[in-house]
């Protein structure tokens, strides 16, 4: 296990994850927003839309933060 967590600290703590997905996998931010616009509306329906907050963690591209704050707006 203590190899596992040093991999890990390793890939995030060098250059060897961006090197290794340069892209940051944009390419799946499509098929990730379709799974997550019915959640916003299932969420939407039940708030005041002034009431909706999203938070971005991981970063990535910023594809996904981008198209559902799009959406919502």
């Amino acid at each position: 296990m203590k190899n596992i967590a040093e991999y890990m600290r390793s890939l995030y703590q060098t250059d060897e994850y961006i090197v290794n997905n340069p892209s940051l996998h944009e390419e799946d931010s499509p098929w990730k927003i379709s799974k997550i616009i019915p959640l916003i509306d299932k969420l939407s329906s039940q708030l005041n839309k002034d009431e909706i907050n999203l938070l971005d963690v991981g970063g990535g591209a910023g594809l996904i933060l981008n198209a559902t704050s799009t959406y919502i707006e």
